[in-house]
């Protein structure tokens, strides 16, 4: 993936130019500045050009937007708009163009019929003038595939919706180039989806899901090494083995015994593993070469299947490691069928959905930044204050900073909170006049 290193654009609601660079060595970096100066808009703008929702650029008046990258590469889109004489609306025509270094630049255009309302843009109220571009297109998703009257979607808002990328002819140079920039857009409200199941609980049934298949992953890679463990343990060496076990002394092998014993009791407090009652091996003072030899493979099989779970490990104990100390009066669990669980204080048990608005905005963005990621994306943030106690506001960007470390990504936030910027004054950008 190509990392996006600045933004940048000119005449914004026909009176802002931001330049917006990102900082690449911490990975975070913040915007701020007074309403209607267009943080939550610069967010939408990024989405909806990686994401093919043309509509939202059609929608945003603005002169020119820029996105340059790490390897050089830079895209520029063109906003031009044309009067149209014969009645009261705006013709608008989108410019994608793409340069490179040392190599040829590359364009194409899009059109799109908006009217222009800045006072609409303002006040970040476009539902209405979204779903009008959506009817434009409606008779053409229908064609392509999409089923189904306008009016089923009515409670949900356009903007959660992708229109289908083959509507706009995208050139094949411009949908490559999209697959290896990711972007990943964690909206204000975080609450409701297109199911009107609640969010928490969704995520809660991916989780079990999730869970599910990585055991699937390890009952499998165990019935392989099974399999083949009689042909290993005749075998003289076996040229895969990561240790010279030959050489290994009793002492050294108990070593390796019990941190196997210790990354399956993680596993097991985690609640990716069924707890048992067994008590610690211990290896006698002398062993022979043939019983060497099975603890060799015995040791580097297990360590193999308990290697499956160390991405889903390492997420789950983050995230019941934030949560934990977050919320008060209550815990969370992980279990294998229903995914996180609650408990409260007096012993009780929780659907989620129970959670207060600020837990489940909490909840919801954690597991978000840990299970919905790609490595090397771009994670926009709008207004994480929303819901959270000031003394979570406080403690947001160190949890993102750990979050960003395990994750490999980079975030950009739009926020009015001091409290989230805490300390971390040297991350920001102000969006001036």
């Amino acid at each position: 993936m190509r990392r996006i290193k600045q933004i940048a654009v000119t005449n914004l609601f026909g009176k802002f130019k931001h330049v917006i660079p990102l900082n690449m060595d911490e990975r975070m970096t913040i915007i701020h500045g007074p309403n209607g100066f267009g943080k939550t808009f610069l967010l939408k703008m990024l989405n909806g050009l990686f994401s093919s929702k043309y509509y939202l650029l059609c929608s945003i008046p603005f002169d020119e937007f820029r996105v340059d990258f790490d390897d050089k590469s830079s895209i520029l889109v063109e906003r031009r708009v044309e009067q149209e004489s014969s009645s009261n609306e705006n013709d608008v025509k989108l410019k994608i163009g793409l340069s490179r270094f040392d190599k040829k630049s590359l364009s194409f255009e899009i059109n799109g019929d908006t009217p222009i309302n800045t006072n609409d843009y303002l006040q970040n109220d476009i539902f209405k003038l979204e779903k009008k571009i959506y009817s434009k297109y409606f008779d053409n998703l229908v064609k392509t595939g999409i089923k189904g009257e306008l009016e089923e979607w009515k409670d949900i808002k356009i903007s959660d919706r992708v229109l289908r990328p083959d509507i706009y002819n995208e050139p094949k140079w411009w949908k490559n180039y999209k697959n290896y920039t990711s972007i990943h857009f964690i909206v204000t409200q975080r609450l409701g989806n297109i199911s009107k199941e609640p969010t928490v609980i969704t995520y809660s049934e991916e989780l079990a899901l999730l869970i599910k298949s990585t055991l699937g992953k390890y009952a499998e890679l165990a019935q392989s090494l099974d399999k083949i463990f009689p042909a290993r343990l005749l075998s003289q060496k076996d040229s895969s083995n990561s240790l010279d076990y030959d050489n290994l002394s009793v002492d050294e092998l108990q070593k390796e015994l019990k941190e196997l014993e210790e990354k399956r009791s993680r596993l097991m407090e985690i609640g990716l593993l069924d707890k048992d009652h067994e008590e610690d091996f211990q290896l006698p003072s002398h062993i022979d070469e043939g019983t060497k030899n099975v603890l060799a493979i015995y040791i580097q099989d297990t360590d193999k299947k308990l290697g499956v779970f160390d991405e889903l490990a390492d997420k789950l104990e983050m995230l019941k490691k934030i949560i934990n100390e977050r919320f008060l009066y209550k815990q969370i669990s992980i279990n294998k069928k229903e995914g996180f669980i609650f408990m409260s204080s007096d012993g009780n048990r929780l659907s989620p959905e129970k959670l207060s608005s600020g837990e489940q905005h909490e909840l919801v963005l954690i597991y978000e930044l840990l299970f919905k990621v790609q490595p090397d994306s771009l994670i926009l943030i709008d207004e994480p204050e929303l819901s959270l106690h000031v003394a979570w506001q406080i403690q947001f960007l160190k949890d993102l900073h750990a979050i960003t470390i395990l994750g490999s990504f980079d975030v950009l936030i739009a926020t009015h909170s001091p409290q989230i910027i805490d300390d971390r004054w040297d991350l920001t950008v102000e969006l001036r006049e």
